[in-house]
């Protein structure tokens, strides 16, 4: 991260907007955040298993901070209000530009990419996000359709049930936490309409758990038992996940 650009809107972790060296806007969530280091370990995970399924997200990584770039800057050095934020390693993820957030419901009927919603459900049971919400999606334009509208899923932070979750992550391996989402139910449409996303949730093996898991920097405070419990843990969730769905069928007014 090369500049930065000023606060994110909303949410409590306190994320600031930063840009690369070209010019690429980050969304960056910072060690120092008071929500805790899990919330990071939480983003990234996530992001990395929703981007294997395919699912509708701004791709995040783990990215530094110039010491330089933080002295420049008052609003996450020298003035801010709890303590300066270090080099790193932090959280981003990258900017859409031109979006929509907290869409009205009305709205997501005139996505262009509704076949890729299912996914977001089949997401957000496979990591037990508890906080989908309204404001936690987002309406941008395509790259290479400035006239459409696409959804795409932001903020992971309380995956895994909450950012405390410990060692006995294992006990909410067949908690039903699916969100209704006005506006979103309506968006899966037809017979099979999570079949392609379950398909490749049965693909996730053990060793693309650990590759993800293990990407988890150190400073971020997982111990060895931790990241094996979260790694028992999906890998007996993603079982549950198709079972889940089926219960809530008639929630899905287009699921036919």
């Amino acid at each position: 991260m090369t500049r930065h650009l000023g606060p994110a809107n909303g949410g409590g972790s306190g994320a600031q907007v930063f840009s690369d060296e070209d010019g690429i806007k980050f969304v960056v969530k910072f060690k120092e955040n008071p929500q805790g280091l899990r919330v990071l370990a939480n983003e990234l995970v996530s992001n990395k298993l929703g981007l294997y399924l395919e699912v509708p997200m701004p791709e995040g990584c783990v990215v530094d901070i110039p010491q330089e770039v933080i002295n420049l800057t008052p609003a996450i050095g020298s003035a801010r209000p709890t303590c300066p934020v270090t080099t790193g390693p932090h959280f981003g993820v990258r900017r859409l530009s031109d979006y929509w957030k907290t869409p009205p419901p009305g709205e997501l009927s005139k996505i262009k990419n509704m076949d890729s919603v299912p996914g977001i459900f089949v997401f957000d049971l496979l990591t037990l996000n508890s906080d989908r919400k309204p404001e936690h999606l987002l309406l941008a334009k395509g790259d290479f359709d400035h006239a459409g509208r696409y959804v795409s899923a932001i903020d992971h932070g309380h995956c895994f049930g909450a950012p405390a979750w410990d060692v006995n992550i294992a006990q909410n391996v067949d908690r039903d936490n699916l969100q209704v989402i006005p506006g979103l139910m309506e968006c899966v449409v037809g017979a099979t309409p999570f079949q392609t996303f379950i398909d490749r949730l049965r693909s996730l093996d053990r060793t693309t758990i650990d590759t993800i898991i293990n990407q988890i920097p150190a400073d971020w405070g997982l111990s060895t038992a931790e990241m094996t419990a979260l790694a028992n843990f999906l890998e007996a969730r993603k079982n549950r996940v198709e079972a889940i769905l089926l219960n809530h069928r008639a929630q899905f007014p287009k699921w036919n």
